[in-house]
């Protein structure tokens, strides 16, 4: 195929987009809107997938003494839980080690525990890191069961409802995607059924020329490919934007919060975004075609 040919069925595209304006401009704005709604989805998806990532590697386990164990016991007691399966540290903190490092936490609002001196209400701890984040239920449950062990605290219920928000996430963004998809097909399939009723005096004369099947069709493939692809740029031009203003916004105010890089999302989301406007047009395009009997 010539450049020539090519030529000519990029004329046929724009010739059918300029006649049609309005279905022109709603089947891009549709499109638009359907793939930015998927492309914040899944960077929403993205970074409360990483913040349950973060928070799993940095679960532990709190198991607090009773306050009759020495600290002498205390300390035989983390040595024997580092020896258990599953077990990535365990280390005794007295309730003197626990108020120092709660002063330095909170800074100069830290003066004020000063005054507890030997009325500390804190209890001595072993702090457990296990290997993987399954393996703190279980370790937990087993802690609790020392006799020497008054409570234990863990986060995992957290993470678990992190990882479940994550799935919300995803579910919602993508019934919200489809049902936007859909109603996108269905606006490039009216604009290019449009052309098509249009120019079907042009489509009948190709015919008996002998102009192939190929050939008549192709302009109209082209036109849906276009239309989605322009709704996919819109919406990665919009989604760049808006993410970049995020994640810098999160780097300034909040900086401990884990944020998926600028960078990464943008692999990550925009070449999908841009692939989804062509496979929608195309679709669309396709659809038409068939029901245009073209």
């Amino acid at each position: 195929m010539n450049i020539h040919s090519w030529r000519f069925y990029f004329s046929e595209v724009w010739q059918n987009m300029r006649q049609n304006p309005v279905l022109t401009f709603a089947s891009i704005t549709s499109a638009a809107v359907a793939l930015l709604v998927l492309a914040v989805f899944a960077a929403m998806s993205l970074n409360v997938g990483r913040l349950a990532n973060s928070m799993e590697g940095q679960v532990g386990i709190e198991a607090f003494l009773k306050p009759s164990v020495t600290s002498a016991q205390g300390a035989q007691i983390a040595t024997s839980v580092r020896s258990w399966s599953q077990v990535q540290s365990a280390v005794f903190v007295s309730k003197q080690q626990a108020l120092a490092q709660l002063e330095k936490d909170f800074g100069s609002s830290g003066q004020a525990f000063k005054p507890l001196g030997s009325q500390n209400p804190l209890l001595d701890a072993i702090y457990v890191k296990a290997t993987t984040a399954q393996a703190v239920a279980p370790l937990a449950a087993r802690l609790q069961k020392l006799p020497e062990v008054q409570t234990v605290n863990y986060q995992a219920p957290v993470v678990e409802r992190l990882l479940k928000a994550v799935s919300i996430v995803r579910l919602v963004g993508l019934a919200m995607g489809i049902l936007l998809a859909l109603g996108t097909l269905l606006v490039i399939q009216n604009a290019i059924r449009t052309g098509i009723f249009a120019r079907r005096r042009e489509i009948h004369i190709m015919r008996l020329v002998g102009a192939t099947e190929g050939f008549i069709r192709l302009p109209f493939l082209l036109e849906g490919m276009l239309l989605g692809l322009m709704g996919a740029l819109l919406a990665t031009l919009l989604t760049a934007g808006l993410y970049h203003l995020y994640a810098s916004t999160v780097h300034l105010d909040l900086p401990f919060l884990p944020v998926v890089g600028e960078a990464t999302a943008d692999r990550t989301i925009l070449p999908l975004t841009l692939a989804l406007g062509v496979v929608i047009g195309l679709v669309a395009s396709q659809l038409s075609i068939r029901r245009g009997r073209i």
